[in-house]
This record gives C-alpha cells, sequence and structure tokens, in this order.
C-alpha cells in the first residue's frame, strides 16, 4: 500500500510529492525513493517533483509529512482495515 503525498511548496519550485508506504516488516510508514515503488504516469501527473528520501527525513518537512501520515493512519478506516486484514 503507498501513496504519494503532494505540497504546495510556495515561493519555490511548485509542487513537491513524497511517495510513502506501509511497511508491514516494520508496522510503520516508509518514506520511498521514487525508484522503490513503480508510480504510472498518471499517478504522478500534478504532483510536481517527486522527492527522494534523503531530502525528506530529517528536514522540516518531515515534521509535516508525518502527521498528515498519523492523521491518515487514525481516520481512514479503510486504511486499517487493509492493514489487519495483512
Amino acid at each position: 500500500m503507498a501513496w504519494l503525498v503532494a505540497f504546495d511548496n510556495a515561493g519555490s519550485e511548485g509542487t513537491i510529492s513524497v511517495s510513502v508506504a506501509y511497511s508491514f516488516v516494520h508496522n510503520a510508514f516508509m518514506v520511498l525513493n521514487p525508484e522503490d515503488y513503480l508510480w504510472g504516469r498518471i499517478d504522478t501527473e500534478g504532483c510536481g517533483t517527486l522527492l527522494r528520501r534523503d531530502q525528506v527525513i530529517g528536514t522540516p518537512l518531515a515534521k509535516r509529512l508525518f502527521p498528515i501520515l498519523d492523521e491518515i493512519w487514525a481516520c481512514d478506516p479503510y486504511v486499517r482495515q487493509y492493514v489487519e486484514s495483512q
């Protein structure tokens, strides 16, 4: 299960996106490198620049990203149901 999380990078290069997946091994969300998931062209259309893992982890963007992922986990019953069924 993977997602693209897009951010409007106002005042800079426009939209940036982060590829994330749920890891069943770690029971947590993980930031992926763009080549770690085969996103289709239609998936990334309008997503701007897809960032590498090292461009996210340990940065202010990570402090924005992980609360969003926590919110998805807490509020989306379909995500929880999918994870619990695996």
